[in-house]
């Protein structure tokens, strides 16, 4: 094992999350084979010459990350599969245009399956959240106002309405950024604008009240488009 000392250890990203890139690294590079018992806190602690405490943390992370496994007696070990391994998306900049840019991208995939999804399963309990959604969207806008919560909101509820709590998750992460990305970066936004993404927000509504899949893909997808190009970034799709 040739782990680094503290001296290339900077202090921000927090310690705890550096320790956790430089053992995951070891782990994905072939450092530690699968299965094989991994140094304890103290070892690690005294090599990186860190506290326990930030090993603890990062031994933590690997472990939700599924590259770590807890062995009975207490033994830490690295994963048997490490194709198992959970999805991270790493932050960025919400100045880094290329990374928003991908990002919007991710968004119209899954956003529009989603909705796709609330229109072939939505319950009755679900539409009215998502009409309320939608209402008080209409409320925020007309008081002058973005509507940059109520949109999140509303975007959320629909999503919420496939069914998918995985799904909902993940579009949690993603317009959860996108939207910092509009709060941030002080846009501007004219009327015309906020009528438009208001014309959709319609669409996606009526879409999904009508069962129409289809439909509730296409505006979903083609409104993400749009929200992304409002905000300077191009995508495009197939």
């Amino acid at each position: 094992m040739n782990l680094p000392g503290r001296s290339n250890i900077q202090r921000q990203p927090a310690l705890a999350e550096q320790v956790a890139e430089i053992l995951s690294s070891e782990i994905i590079s072939g450092a530690f084979a699968p299965g094989m018992l991994f140094p304890s806190e103290a070892e690690l602690a005294q090599k990186l010459d860190v506290s326990r405490t930030v090993v603890r943390e990062a031994l933590a992370r690997l472990k939700q990350d599924g590259l770590l496994e807890t062995r009975k007696g207490g033994r830490t070990k690295v994963a048997e599969n490490l194709s198992r391994r959970a999805l991270r998306l790493e932050d960025q900049n919400d100045l880094d245009l290329e990374w928003m840019r991908h990002l919007y991208e991710l968004r119209a995939i899954i956003e529009s399956e989603g909705a796709a999804l609330a229109a072939l399963r939505a319950t009755k309990k679900d539409l009215a959240h998502i009409k309320s959604a939608y209402t008080e969207l209409e409320k925020a806008i007309a008081k002058g106002g973005l509507g940059t919560k109520e949109s999140f909101n509303f975007h959320r509820a629909v999503v919420e309405a496939s069914g998918n709590p995985h799904l909902t998750k993940l579009v949690d992460w993603v317009d959860d950024k996108a939207f910092a990305f509009t709060r941030t970066n002080n846009l501007i936004v004219d009327k015309n604008m906020i009528d438009s993404a208001q014309a959709e927000h319609e669409g996606i509504v009526k879409a999904v009240q009508n069962g129409d899949a289809a439909e509730a893909r296409r505006i979903s997808r083609e409104h993400i488009i749009h929200a992304a190009r409002r905000r300077g970034l191009n995508i495009s799709l197939p």
